[in-house]
């Protein structure tokens, strides 16, 4: 049997094609800028309120334009809890009867991951430490111990 074969002009376009392909260097916005997140107004005080938060609570990693999306991510997670956390606080002052059991559940988790910010703050500068440097400077100190225990064993002995 002979098969007709079709003109590739009159084929109809296969189903599923991809998407065009974006060049690699092609970014969304918010990965081009971490200052901005999706959803929130910066023309609103708590948008405001917010990156305030954030460039404050990133200072300890030396700023927003040297963390990685994770820590954008964590950053902007803690800057909204402190600020459902604050407002809820208002409420309770301005007697407006909140809801205490969700301010109590918004506090602990601000502690959490206020901590959990802080640790790998703590575990990103120490990695940014000179490793070399530390070890030379141990080995050094241990040379120093040494020498010194050499010394005394050499003033007992004589």
């Amino acid at each position: 049997m002979h098969e007709t074969s079709i003109p590739v002009t009159q084929l109809p376009p296969p189903t599923g094609t991809p998407r065009a392909r974006r060049a690699p260097t092609t970014r969304s916005r918010y990965a081009n800028n971490p200052r901005l997140v999706p959803g929130v107004k910066l023309n609103t005080a708590a948008g405001r309120r917010l990156h305030c938060l954030m460039e404050d609570l990133a200072q300890q990693f030396g700023g927003l334009d040297r963390l990685d999306a994770e820590g954008i991510d964590a950053v902007v997670q803690v800057a909204a809890l402190t600020i459902a956390v604050e407002t809820t606080r208002a409420k309770i002052v301005n007697d407006e009867s909140p809801d205490m059991a969700l301010f109590v559940k918004l506090s602990g988790e601000l502690r959490r991951q206020r901590r959990a910010l802080a640790e790998r703050a703590k575990a990103k500068s120490s990695a940014d430490a000179d490793p070399l440097g530390t070890y030379l400077a141990a080995k050094a100190a241990k040379v120093a111990d040494n020498a010194d225990g050499e010394s005394a064993e050499a003033e007992a002995l004589s």
